[in-house]
């Protein structure tokens, strides 16, 4: 068998072939967690390609969730002769193609639970990664049902990412995605040599727009029953036509079976005709992925569970169950009834949900058989603080909303100093039968659940040692729960925290992280209680105060926020996200000094993240010290060129200076990175101040 190594000198050995096609053969690997693609050919060209890809990965939404939604080049692969002959990428496990989920015959087969609900946030999370990687300019290229996996809980992964178009910054060289799937190349495309044209965003944004319609609607959009001249038109010929069924004067009609498209919300029928109507001949109209995110998002907070069938869901929109109506009129349900079904978010999860709608983090589902109850969890949101600060320029919003580093601390991978001084108290191993001495084996092995059983049974068989055992089961429900709350399970995190309440109603710990998972369920009223409980219990842990104050943030009451920083801080001023914190809420109270105080702390430590000198910039702006301002401003586009706001920012003081050439020159720069970025709304605004100022 060949011989290879990775770009490290480590041997790499393939073991079983998986999959063979015209350019190469994909391999698993002795390396856990990673498959080879090895090439039929070298390629000079291929090679070059792939190491600006290695150079330059985009960040993936879900890396902090232990999930790879972009299964990019990891490693390239060299023979003995030294020559590259393919690249190591990630495994994506247990997922499946999106046509088993969206196709109501292959659901039923291979994935009953997967309903509109699901299949929402489905599409969502691929308008989130096709987000993220044009956001790192490059374009999909061939973007299609096959290349998109999914798993139970509706996480996506995209793969094939070595067929992307890739731009070399230094070079300006375009390494182009030669290849397509029929159905899902844009009209502009079709009949064309791929390989001889650079692709653009505008044409992976029809291609998304097809795949969103196959996971709402089940279908193709250029679907229909053909009522126009001669023979029917071939789907290709219909695209290249824009002929769909909303399209004006089209000769495709619904069927029977056709799902009209005022079920959906509005916001998502109004991108559909926009992509196939006003794309469909100036392709730069149609909605980009980031509009699709802000939609899908909308339209995931206005879905209602139905009350006949719990695996129903509808628009509120719309007003009533269509399903059960399509079910009653053709005697066919495509999301018949399973246990446990999935079901939207209250109305109270919904309503936190629409507001925070312009956030970019992936939805996870988690199922009702893993947990008893449905649990919808917006990663990333958290209780991180979200500076809206006033801007320069009135009318648009110029401060990155971030979820910033260091904001509260979850011991997620540990139990507290507190926890374990109590459960380390001797035993008598005299009368310590077997399911008490398999219960503390279990816990220091960090099997939780099972040292949870063998606990309970030995308080049966040893009541004698109940003080000991009690101290191991708070522990051991305490240290389950966090896990489970990482996992994004936060009702049973919720059950365990209660279990450890019950045994020891003195364990400050256990209320924390309680709070911290009511926080991350945007239940604030109930993580307020916990909090509030767990500084009872332990009134000089800093964090506590923090991650209280955070809440209060959150819910815009600033000055119970600058109370529960103020105590972080006087407890342990050493904990310097302590004082980024205070000083975004000091900037809130408009005590910029106090504001400046403390973030000049803060980037004392964190110098190298531009959004504090942009915070602080701001803060010299509201104090007239406009020099200061531009410093600031400055600094944070030395830290990060690649950011519009700070050059939005900063042509705002030079136009308060009067220095009308300098503030038009940011603002180009602006304008030039949002046209990067695919955003013509924020692009659009900045071209139309431009012109103001020139006309001064």
């Amino acid at each position: 068998m060949a011989q290879y190594r990775d770009s490290k000198g480590q041997p790499v050995l393939l073991t079983t072939r998986l999959a063979s096609n015209g350019e190469g053969e994909v391999w698993q690997t002795n390396r856990n967690g990673y498959l080879a693609k090895i090439y039929h050919s070298q390629d000079a060209k291929r090679l070059k390609k792939l190491q600006v890809m290695l150079a330059n990965p985009p960040e993936d939404p879900t890396r902090s969730q232990n999930h790879i939604s972009i299964a990019w080049v990891q490693e390239l692969l060299i023979d003995v002769q030294g020559n590259c002959v393919g690249f190591l990428m990630p495994v994506i496990s247990q997922a499946k193609e999106l046509q088993y989920v969206y196709n109501p015959q292959h659901r039923q087969n291979h994935a009953p639970k997967f309903n509109w609900y699901y299949l929402h946030a489905t599409a969502y999370n691929v308008a989130l990664i096709v987000s993220t990687i044009h956001a790192k300019g490059y374009i999909i290229g061939d973007m299609n049902p096959k290349n998109l996996l999914v798993n139970d809980k509706g996480l996506v992964s995209i793969i094939d990412t070595d067929s992307f178009q890739v731009t070399d910054a230094k070079t300006g060289i375009v390494y182009r995605c030669n290849v397509a799937l029929e159905g899902f190349i844009p009209p502009e495309l079709l009949n064309k040599e791929l390989s001889s044209l650079n692709q653009t965003r505008y044409h992976d944004h029809f291609r998304l727009a097809v795949i969103i319609h196959h996971l709402l609607f089940g279908y193709h959009p250029f679907m229909g029953k053909w009522l126009g001249h001669g023979e029917p038109l071939e789907q290709k010929e219909l695209i290249k036509q824009g002929s769909w069924l909303y399209s004006q004067n089209s000769p495709l009609q619904p069927t029977q079976n056709t799902i009209p498209l005022n079920v959906v919300h509005p916001e998502i029928q109004k991108l559909f005709l926009k992509c196939f109507n006003d794309g469909h001949t100036t392709p730069r109209l149609r909605p980009t992925a980031q509009d699709w995110c802000n939609a899908l998002r909308i339209a995931l907070s206005d879905l209602a569970a139905c009350s006949k069938v719990p695996n129903h869901s509808y628009s509120r929109f719309y007003g009533k169950c269509y399903w059960c109506e399509r079910e009653k009129q053709l005697g066919v349900d495509i999301f018949p009834h399973v246990a446990n079904a999935v079901t939207p978010p209250q109305a109270k999860q919904q309503s936190q949900l629409k507001q925070n709608h312009k956030l970019q983090a992936p939805i996870t589902i988690a199922q009702k058989g893993e947990i008893g109850k449905f649990v919808l969890k917006i990663l990333g949101i958290g209780s991180f603080i979200t500076a809206a600060i006033p801007i320069i320029h009135s009318f648009f919003f110029t401060v990155k909303v971030n979820d910033y580093k260091y904001l509260t601390q979850n011991n997620s991978n540990q139990i507290t100093q507190e926890s374990t001084e109590t459960a380390k108290k001797p035993v008598d191993s005299d009368t310590s039968p077997v399911y008490y001495q398999q219960g503390i084996e279990y816990y220091q092995k960090g099997n939780y659940y099972e040292a949870i059983n063998s606990l309970n049974l030995a308080l049966t068989e040893t009541p004698h040692l109940s003080d000991n055992i009690n101290q191991y089961l708070t522990e051991s429900y305490l240290a389950q729960g966090i896990i489970e709350a990482k996992n994004g399970r936060h009702i049973v995190a919720i059950d365990n925290y209660n279990k450890a309440i019950n045994i020891n109603s003195k364990h400050a710990e256990t209320y924390y992280q309680k709070a911290l998972a009511y926080r991350d369920m945007q239940k604030y009223e109930a993580a307020i209680i916990n909090y509030n409980k767990a500084i009872d219990l332990n009134p000089q842990n800093s964090y506590y105060y923090n991650s209280r104050g955070v809440i209060y943030y959150n819910l815009d009451k600033f000055n119970l926020a600058l109370e529960n920083f103020n105590k972080a801080i006087e407890i342990n001023s050493n904990i310097i996200y302590f004082y980024s914190n205070r000083g975004r809420t000091n900037y809130q109270l408009k005590n910029y000094q106090a504001a400046i105080d403390d973030l000049t702390k803060t980037i004392l430590e964190e110098s190298k993240d531009g959004y504090y000198y942009n915070l602080r910039g701001f803060a010299y702006f509201q104090l007239d010290k406009l020099e200061a301002a531009i410093n600031d401003f400055n600094k944070a586009i030395e830290i990060n060129s690649k950011e519009p706001t700070f050059y939005t920012n900063r042509s705002g003081i030079y136009e308060q200076q009067g220095n009308i050439s300098a503030a038009i020159n940011d603002l180009e720069k602006a304008a030039a990175l949002y046209s990067q970025q695919g955003n013509k709304q924020e692009y659009t605004k900045r071209i139309n101040k431009i012109q103001i100022l020139k006309s001064k």
